[in-house]
C-alpha cells in the first residue's frame, strides 16, 4: 500500500520531461498510454484514464486500475496531485498532497519473485535519483476486500512522508468507517547517516476487531497494541505492549547495541505475560498464567550468528538451548533441549488444531560442537499420545552421525543414522492406525555432502508384515524452487487383510510394489516406473477375485512434463484377465487408449463360457470427449459403441452416442440367462442420458432369427425372422416411459406403451396372431387381442379382451408370476377348451366353453 504512491510519483518525475513541449491538448493520451506503459511490468498491468494536467500544479485522474494474472486488484478513482513543479529542476519531486475519492483493494497481487537472494546485507534505505517529499496522502474511503487481511473493512486513510538521501520518514493514519471501531496509527523514520531509528506504532479496536477475529481469539475483546522506540539502531531500544479488554497482557523488548562498525552487533528480546485470556479454554492450561520468551545473542561483521541464551517457558512447556551459526547457514554449535510435560504428571492437551490431541511427555535433545569433535546427536522421545481417531503407547526417534567442517572451497559433509520405533498404536477398526499398528520400526542413513542434495540411503520402515524399502534422494532446485525427489521405494505387504477395514473392501492376498524415478514435490513433473506383483488378490466380489486368482503383475509408465503427462505403458497381467493401455493427459488435448482380454468369460459371470475382450479410446476435444468401445465375446458376440461425453466446470453433463451389434450364437449365453436359448440377433441403437438429472433417451430396432427363450408353447411366436423396434425415455421426476415398442414376427404382430414408477411397470398393448391352430389344434385362424399389465410386488396383474376363429369371445383377468410360469385366471367368453392343455399335460380338453 505504501509503494503504490512512490510508484506514481516517481512515474510522473519520469513521464514529465519527455512531454514538457508537447501542449496540453496532446499530452492527456499520451500521459495515459506512457504511464501505463511505464508502471507496467511483468506481472502487472496498469491501467490509466482521465488523466490531466501535467503541465499545471495541479494534475487529476479518474481512474487508475493495477491487474496481474488473475485480474484487476486494485483501482483508485477520482485523484488528485498538488505539487511544485519547480522542485524538478532541483532533482526533487515535492507533493503538497496526493488525494483519492476511493482506493479499493479487492485481494493482495500474485506475487511475481525474481528468486532468492544469494546474500544478506544491513538495513539501508534505498537511494532514489530523485528525493521525494510527499506532504499528504489521503482517500476518503479504503475498501480492503476479505483476501486482502481476511474480513472485509472500510477505513480513512491519511498519511504522508519524506525519502530523500538515504533518509526518510513516514506518517500513516487508518481508521475504520463501517461502524466498527478502529484505528492504526504509525509514525516512522530513518537516516542512514546518522543511522537513527524512530518507531511509534499503535493499533486501538473495539470489540470484534480485524485482529481479534483474524487471531480467533475468546470473544473477539476490543484489543490495543503499541510498538515504540527511538534511538540509532547501535544501540536501540524498542518497548511493546499488547492489552486486552483494558488489561495487560503481553509486554517485552528488544535491544539493539552495536558500539562501533567493526564490533559485533549484539541483540536481547524478551516477552512476557498472562497469555490465558488469549487463548480458548481448552488451550489455557498449556500455558499457564506466566509465558515467556529471551533470547540473547550477536552477530559479527562477517555474519556469524551467535545465540548464547534462548528460553521459550510456559506452564507445559520447557525449550532452551544456544547455538552458533556460520554465515553460510551451517551450525558451529547447537545445544537444545526441551520437553511438553504437565506439572501436576498428568495428561497435557497439545495446542494445535482438529480434534483434541493429549500426550503425556515429550522430550526433545540436540547437540553438536565441533571444538568437541564431528559428532551429532539428537533423541525425541514420545509418550501417551491419544486423540479420538489414534492412540499410541510410546515412540522414539533416535539419530547420531558427524558434520564434518567445510575445507577450503567446499561445503561442510552431513550425515547420520536415524532409528525410529512405535508402539501401541491403535486407532478404530477403519482407520489408517489400527491397518498401521499396533508395532512400527524404521532406520535410515542420511547425507548431505553437496549443495542442496540430501540422501536417504537404507529406508526400512515397517509393521509386523509389510515393509518400505529403498533409496530417495531430495535435491533443492533453488531456480524453481522445487523439492526434486529421486529414488527407488520397495512397498511389500504379507497379507492385505489387514487393509480390509481401512478400504472398505474385504482385501486378501499379497502384493509388492517397487516405484522408481524421480519427481518434483509438491505437484511438479515426474518421470516414474513401476512395476508390481500379488498372488491371490481380491476386493471380496467375486467376479472380480476370480480374474485374479492365482499370480498377478502390474507394470506403468509414466512421464509428467510442463505439456502433460505421458503414459507411455499400463499393463496388468493376472490368470483370468490382461488390461493394457496408452495414454497422453493434457488440458483440453487428452487421448486414452485401453485393451482388456478374458481368455474365459466364465470367470466375470457364471453360465458364460469362451473369450471376452473389449478396446476403448477416448479423445478429448476440448471439454469434450469421443469416445469408442470394440467388444467381443461368447457365441460369436460383437459391440461397438461410439459417443461423446460433455463436461463442463460443474462436470459431466451429457453423454451421447450410438451401438451397433450381434450374437451369432444365443445358446452360448444360456448359462448367464438360466433359461435355454437358441437363435441369433442383432440390434441398433442411439441414446443420450443427462447426468445431473437423470434424463436418458433410447431407440433402437433388433433382428432376431429362430429365436427360442425356454418358454414351451410360446416360442412358436419367434421362430423365423422377428423384427423390433423401441422408443424409451426417462422424464426428471424419474418415470421410466415406452413411448413406442413394435415386435413382428411370422406369426406375431405386437404393439404396446407403457410407464414405470418407482420400479413398478404399467403397460398397454394390443397385437394380432397369424394362426391360433399352433395353439389350439382343429382351431385355425387369426386371434386379436389388447390389454394392460400391472407389475406388483407378487407379479403381474393383467385385463385382457380378445376375438378369435370360430366365435372366440375371451376377457382374462387375474394374475401371473414374474417368471411366466404360473398364473390366476379368470375367463369369460367363448372359447376352444383346447387352449389350456399346455397346462394340464399329459391330459387334453376339446370343444367349447
Amino acid at each position: 500500500m505504501t509503494r503504490l504512491p512512490v510508484l506514481l510519483a516517481a512515474s510522473l518525475f519520469a513521464v514529465l520531461p519527455a512531454v514538457a513541449q508537447d501542449s496540453a491538448t496532446d499530452d492527456k493520451s499520451m500521459l495515459e498510454n506512457f504511464l501505463q506503459d511505464k508502471l507496467s511490468a511483468a506481472g502487472r498491468s496498469v491501467e490509466v484514464t482521465g488523466f490531466s494536467g501535467a503541465l499545471s500544479s495541479r494534475a487529476t485522474m479518474q481512474r487508475l486500475t493495477i491487474a496481474d494474472d488473475e485480474g484487476v486488484w486494485l483501482t483508485i478513482e477520482n485523484a488528485e496531485l498538488d505539487w511544485t513543479r519547480s522542485a524538478l529542476l532541483r532533482g526533487r519531486l515535492e507533493i503538497d498532497a496526493l488525494v483519492a475519492e476511493r482506493i479499493e483493494v479487492a485481494r493482495r497481487p500474485v506475487a511475481v519473485s525474481d528468486g532468492p537472494q544469494p546474500t544478506t546485507s544491513d538495513f539501508a534505505l534505498p537511494e532514489l535519483p530523485v528525493s521525494i517529499d510527499i506532504g499528504e496522502i489521503s482517500a476518503a474511503h479504503l475498501v480492503l476486500g476479505e483476501p486482502v487481511i481476511g474480513v472485509p473493512a472500510e477505513l480513512t486513510l491519511e498519511g504522508g512522508g519524506t525519502l530523500e538521501n538515504g533518509a526518510g520518514e513516514a506518517a500513516l493514519k487508518l481508521e475504520r468507517i463501517d461502524g466498527q471501531r478502529g484505528s492504526f496509527t504509525l509514525s516512522a523514520g530513518y537516516a542512514n547517516e546518522t543511522g537513527i531509528l524512530a518507531l511509534d506504532l499503535d493499533l486501538d479496536e473495539g470489540e470484534d476487531g480485524i485482529v481479534a477475529t483474524l487471531t480467533s481469539l475468546p470473544g473477539a475483546p476490543p484489543l490495543a497494541f503499541t510498538l515504540k522506540g527511538t534511538g540509532p539502531i547501535s544501540d536501540y531500544t524498542a518497548d511493546l505492549a499488547l492489552a486486552t479488554d483494558g488489561a495487560d497482557r503481553l509486554a517485552g523488548r528488544v535491544t539493539l547495541d552495536r558500539p562501533s562498525a567493526e564490533a559485533p552487533m549484539s541483540f536481547t528480546a524478551r516477552l512476557e505475560g498472562d497469555l490465558t485470556p488469549l487463548l480458548a479454554a481448552e488451550y489455557q492450561a498449556f500455558f499457564g498464567d506466566d509465558a515467556r520468551l529471551a533470547v540473547i545473542g550477536l552477530r559479527d561483521p562477517e555474519g556469524t550468528l551467535e545465540l548464547s541464551s534462548l528460553v521459550i517457558a510456559a506452564d507445559a512447556l520447557q525449550l532452551s538451548g544456544n547455538a552458533v551459526i556460520a554465515p553460510g547457514g551451517w551450525p558451529e554449535r547447537v545445544n537444545l533441549t526441551g520437553r511438553v510435560v504437565s506439572p501436576d504428571g498428568g495428561p497435557v492437551r497439545l495446542p494445535i488444531g482438529g480434534d483434541p490431541t493429549w500426550v503425556d511427555r515429550i522430550g526433545l535433545t540436540l547437540a553438536f560442537d565441533e571444538l568437541d569433535g564431528d559428532d551429532w546427536q539428537a533423541d525425541v522421545t514420545l509418550d501417551g499420545l491419544s486423540r479420538p481417531d489414534l492412540q499410541l503407547a510410546s515412540a522414539t526417534l533416535q539419530g547420531r552421525g558427524t558434520l564434518t567442517p567445510a575445507e577450503p572451497g567446499q561445503l561442510p559433509a552431513f550425515g547420520g543414522h536415524v532409528e525410529m520405533t512405535a508402539a501401541g498404536l491403535t486407532g478404530p477398526a477403519d482407520s489408517a492406525p489400527a491397518a498401521l499398528g499396533p508395532n512400527l520400526s524404521g532406520r535410515f542413513d542420511l547425507a548431505r555432502t553437496s549443495g542442496e542434495t540430501l540422501a536417504f540411503t537404507n529406508l526400512d520402515l515397517g509393521g509386523s508384515d509389510y515393509r518400505i524399502t529403498g533409496d530417495v534422494t531430495l535435491d533443492t532446485v533453488v531456480e524453481k524452487l522445487d523439492l526434486v525427489a529421486e529414488g527407488a521405494v520397495t512397498l511389500s505387504v504379507n497379507d492385505l487383510t489387514r487393509f480390509a477395514a481401512l478400504s472398505g473392501q474385504k482385501l486378501s492376498g499379497a502384493a509388492r510394489l517397487d516405484v522408481a524415478g524421480n519427481a518434483a514435490l509438491p505437484g511438479g513433473p515426474f518421470d516414474v516406473d513401476i512395476s508390481g506383483s500379488g498372488r491371490n488378490l481380491a476386493v471380496g466380489i467375486a467376479e472380480v477375485d476370480r480374474l485374479f486368482a492365482g499370480a498377478s503383475t502390474l507394470a506403468i509408465s509414466a512421464e509428467r512434463t510442463a505439456e502433460g503427462t505421458k503414459i507411455d505403458r499400463l499393463d496388468i497381467r493376472a490368470p483370468g484377465a490382461t488390461a493394457t493401455g496408452t495414454g497422453w493427459l493434457a488440458e483440453d488435448a487428452s487421448q486414452v487408449a485401453l485393451r482388456l482380454d478374458l481368455p474365459d468369460a466364465a470367470l466375470l459371470a457364471d453360465g458364460l463360457d469362451g473369450p471376452l475382450s473389449a478396446q476403448a479410446t477416448a479423445l478429448q476435444r476440448g471439454r469434450d470427449w469421443d469416445l469408442a468401445v470394440d467388444a467381443t465375446g461368447p457365441g460369436g458376440a460383437r459391440v461397438k459403441l461410439s459417443g461423446l461425453a460433455e463436461t463442463r466446470k460443474r462436470g459431466l453433463v451429457k453423454v451421447s452416442g450410438d451401438a451397433t451389434g450381434s450374437i451369432d450364437r444365443l445358446a452360448a449365453w444360456s448359462g448367464l440367462a438360466k433359461h435355454d436359448l437358441a437363435g441369433s440377433a442383432r440390434f441398433s441403437a442411439s441414446g443420450e442420458f443427462t447426468p445431473e438429472d437423470g434424463r436418458f433417451k433410447l431407440s433402437g430396432e433388433a433382428d432376431g432369427q429362430d429365436l427360442d427363450f425356454d418358454l414351451g408353447t410360446a416360442d412358436r411366436l419367434t421362430a423365423g425372422a422377428s423384427t423390433a423396434t423401441f422408443d424409451i425415455r426417462r422424464n426428471r421426476a424419474g418415470v421410466f416411459i415406452v413411448d413406442d415398442f413394435h415386435l413382428t414376427t411370422p406369426e406375431l404382430s405386437l404393439n404396446a406403451t407403457g410407464r414405470a414408477a418407482d420400479e413398478m411397470p404399467r403397460v398397454t398393448f394390443d397385437g394380432r396372431l397369424r394362426d391360433l391352430a399352433p395353439f389350439v389344434p382343429g382351431l385355425p385362424g387369426p386371434l386379436t387381442a389388447s390389454g394392460e399389465a400391472n407389475l406388483s410386488e407378487t407379479g403381474w396383474r393383467v385385463k385382457v379382451s380378445g376375438q378369435g376363429p370360430g366365435g372366440t369371445v375371451v376377457d382374462v383377468s387375474g394374475s401371473v408370476a414374474g417368471d411366466v410360469q404360473s398364473a390366476d385366471l379368470a375367463l369369460k367368453g367363448r372359447l376352444p377348451l383346447a387352449l389350456v392343455n399346455d397346462a394340464i399335460k399329459p391330459r387334453a380338453l376339446s370343444g367349447m366353453a
